[in-house]
């Protein structure tokens, strides 16, 4: 079983995404974040999450300081798969965030498969992009 995180501000679209994500037997969410102080609080004194589900924008505007926050993130989590989850499909974004350590993007409007797919891909140490943004 992948146990998950998964971090997103707008409480529709992260208790939505943990709905559908606890449908799969694979997958089991062991934590959730509306922003990014309570993301980090939960890593601090977490030993359970496998995976990380991310969306970029939090609580603050633009993706800027979600790049950071995955920065941030990746120097004492270096072993904590991210995949950004994101409205924006812009290349210049993604590419920022794989750079900054994300490991996964997938869009908003993907479907649960494409979500599946890559956490599963992930989670086995491969990179994933979403099939609209390659």
């Amino acid at each position: 079983m992948i146990r998950l995180m998964v971090c997103d501000d707008h409480d529709l679209v992260r208790a939505g995404l943990v709905r559908i994500l606890q449908s799969d037997d694979r997958f089991e969410v062991v934590a959730e974040a509306a922003g990014r102080d309570q993301l980090l609080e939960r890593l601090r004194r977490a030993q359970d999450i496998d995976l990380l589900l991310l969306d970029l924008r939090l609580d603050t505007p633009g993706v800027a300081a979600g790049i950071t926050l995955i920065e941030t993130l990746h120097a004492p989590w270096r072993n904590l798969p991210i995949i950004v989850v994101s409205m924006h499909d812009d290349a210049e974004i993604v590419s920022q965030a794989l750079q900054a350590g994300a490991r996964g993007f997938v869009t908003k409007d993907s479907s649960f498969d494409v979500l599946r797919d890559a956490i599963v891909q992930v989670h086995q140490g491969r990179h994933y992009l979403a099939p609209n943004l390659v």
